[in-house]
Formats: C-alpha cells, structure tokens, sequence
C-alpha cells in the first residue's frame, strides 16, 4: 500500500470511530460503502 492509501484508511477509520461515538452504525455504514 502506498502511503497516500494508508493515510485514507487511517482518516476513514478516524471518521468510523467519530461517527461511532454518535451513531452506533456509523463505522459499519462506513466501512459498508
């Protein structure tokens, strides 16, 4: 993986765990779509 693919894994796990806090779906729709 190049670094610019790691970085956006990183910032869509970051969004996840974001949305996690107020929608308890929210990482799944993330890693879903």
């Amino acid at each position: 993986m190049t670094k610019s693919m790691k970085e956006c894994v990183r910032a869509a796990l970051s969004v996840s765990y974001r949305y996690d806090i107020y929608l308890p779906t929210g990482g799944v729709a993330t890693f879903v779509i």
